[in-house]
């Protein structure tokens, strides 16, 4: 019996040891997040958790999924760790149910478990729409290059990664942005010699359209143009 107990006690240990060390690197990717969007940002993640956190969650949703999926796997292995610590019954029927869960996810749809796909997959989401992929680490890199972000900045609405991803999975939209690259766009680029004329009447009629059509703001629409064309 004391040897039972003493495994329940490890196991227990075990995972709730796992659960901390998720809730750490969590909160590590959430502070790099945080310095992604300017030093204010990383430090109130860094001496203001959670509420800093929070507040990042609900204005870029995507992005905090980032680490979000660590604190809440983190927090859920923290807890079962804590129960089966707490009674050697309760400890055990929870392994037991833990296990059985464990073989019938592997031996059926346990693929579908978006975190766990994640890490077999060993990589960030990235969508293809329309034949185009979508990178939302390039695409971040590339709206905080001061030069493109300088640039956006004259035109009105977001451009974060979270509305681009969400924008980007609508095949009607990047069809209509591909569409206008292949007849506009791209010959303009090309012939500009470094001087676009970005108030040029085939640009502000094509964002007059997109917003009518998608309701989308003229700063998500330039970015994912250009990015489209990069």
């Amino acid at each position: 019996m004391e040897f039972l107990e003493n495994t329940v006690i490890f196991i227990g240990t075990l995972i709730g040891g796992l659960g901390s060390i998720f809730l750490l690197i969590g909160y590590i990717k959430s502070i790099g997040f945080g310095f992604n969007h300017g030093k204010l940002r990383g430090y109130s993640m860094i001496f203001l958790p959670p509420f800093a956190q929070i507040i990042f969650n609900l204005k870029h949703k995507w992005e905090a999924k980032k680490w979000n999926e660590f604190f809440y796997y983190g927090f859920l292995a923290f807890i079962f760790g804590i129960l089966v610590i707490s009674n050697t019954i309760v400890g055990i029927i929870l392994i037991l149910l833990s296990t059985g869960l464990l073989i019938f996810g592997l031996t059926s749809n346990f693929q579908n478990i978006s975190f766990l796909n994640k890490l077999l997959k060993g990589g960030a989401s990235k969508i293809t729409t329309e034949g185009i992929e979508f990178n939302p680490k390039r695409y971040n890199k590339f709206i905080n290059h001061w030069h493109w972000g300088k640039f956006l900045s004259q035109w009105s609405g977001p451009a974060n990664v979270s509305i681009a991803f969400k924008t980007f999975s609508k095949p009607g939209i990047v069809q209509d942005i591909k569409q206008f690259n292949r007849k506009h766009f791209a010959e303009m680029l090309r012939t500009s010699r470094q001087r676009m004329n970005w108030n040029d009447e085939r640009i502000q009629l094509f964002l007059e359209v997109m917003k009518k059509k998608h309701n989308l703001r003229h700063r998500t629409i330039m970015a994912l143009l250009l990015y489209i064309y990069d």
